[in-house]
């Protein structure tokens, strides 16, 4: 009967060792669970900074390119400043010339 009893216990023992240890597998997987979750949370926090910080990147890019290209173009219209003042008086001329041709022909 002692024999028996100790059988029983140790069935019982091996019982209780084996769903210790699937219980410590599920506080394992819990606990990853629970850590993966707040990694979730905090990347949401961040989200609307690293979005704020693409967004103030690319700002900036196009900033500068808009710079460049504004002194580029102010580079040549200096270039062109001769040929528009030259094209600026032309049409002066051509003007006082239509001018003095209507006179001209309503007399």
């Amino acid at each position: 009967e002692m024999q028996e009893r100790v059988g029983r216990q140790d069935d019982e023992l091996k019982k209780l060792h084996h769903q210790n240890s699937l219980l410590e597998r599920e506080v394992q997987r819990f606990r990853e669970r629970q850590d993966f979750l707040s990694q979730v949370k905090d990347l949401e926090k961040k989200r609307p900074w690293v979005d704020y910080e693409e967004v103030r990147q690319a700002y900036g890019r196009e900033k500068a390119g808009k710079d460049a290209v504004k002194k580029q173009l102010e580079v040549l219209k200096n270039q062109n400043a001769p040929m528009s003042n030259k094209l600026s008086k032309i049409k002066a001329e051509k003007d006082a010339f239509d001018q003095e041709k209507k006179q001209l022909d309503q007399q």
